[in-house]
């Protein structure tokens, strides 16, 4: 029925997403200080009925910390996950590889034996 009402009820799973951390970059130092300080340890509040409503702020100044130190660590992170996918993957093709070889030495093995009890069977040896 088109004029049923379309329910906007988001899945629990999006409602209950954990965030655990974030990062700000401010231009002025005592601008960043002065909000790191007021908001630390606040209620996040929103609505009532939001999963972060009882939440509380947790927010701390790094000082002589650059942005560069982070978007390095992250780059860092993400070329050793890439890595380990790469070593999984190549791991993965030598199984592979490997298992192929294995069928392949037991066709022929199998066409061997087929091949001699075809020959017995002819010369029918006793």
């Amino acid at each position: 029925d088109s004029s049923a009402p379309v329910s906007t009820k988001r899945s629990r799973s999006a409602r209950d997403q954990a965030y655990s951390e974030g990062w700000v970059e401010f231009k002025n130092k005592s601008i960043a200080k002065r909000v790191a300080n007021m908001l630390n340890g606040e209620q996040i509040g929103g609505r009532k009925r939001s999963s972060f409503y009882d939440d509380l702020w947790n927010i701390k100044y790094l000082s002589k910390f650059k942005w560069d130190d982070l978007t390095e660590e992250l780059a860092l992170k993400k070329a050793i996950r890439e890595q380990k996918i790469a070593l999984e993957l190549s791991a993965a093709k030598r199984e592979r590889d490997s298992y192929l070889s294995k069928v392949d030495k037991s066709r022929a093995l199998n066409a061997i034996e087929e091949r001699l009890k075809k020959i017995m069977s002819q010369h029918k040896i006793y």
